[in-house]
């Protein structure tokens, strides 16, 4: 199932993702994450975060680093209401609007009107593991 997780996330940062804003426009505008998961500071882009395992950790290497929220306060499963009812069952992914903050050690994730903030993961924080 690893293996598999993986090649979704992989798979999330080359496709073009496809969304809607809350006033209903497209927000396809917005560039997608690249394969290389490189951000610069300030400037929003489109990215697929996997949810199998809920979204207190972002999946994929962004800017060599992985990323993790406080607010999920090491729940496996943990992903906000409003996250939650933008996925349709049997889907494993949310298209959120990411965009790196205060020099790159903030990483701002938004969807459906709902933001999680994320900080870069240190070895402190404990190991999650998903089945």
């Amino acid at each position: 199932m690893r293996f598999r997780l993986a090649r979704i996330g992989a798979f999330a940062l080359i496709v073009g993702a496809v969304a809607c804003s809350s006033d209903g426009t497209s927000t396809t505008d917005l560039p997608t994450v690249g394969p290389d998961g490189s951000l610069p500071i300030n400037q929003p882009f489109q990215l697929q975060i996997g949810i199998h395992c809920g979204v207190g950790r972002i999946g994929v290497l962004l800017n060599d680093r992985n990323w993790t929220t406080d607010e999920a306060r090491d729940e496996r499963d943990w992903m906000p209401a409003e996250w939650a009812a933008t996925v349709d069952k049997g889907d494993y992914l949310v298209i959120a609007t990411v965009e790196l903050a205060d020099e790159g050690d903030r990483l701002i994730a938004t969807v459906a009107d709902r933001s999680v903030t994320y900080r870069p993961t240190t070895a402190d924080d404990p190991t999650v593991f998903c089945e």
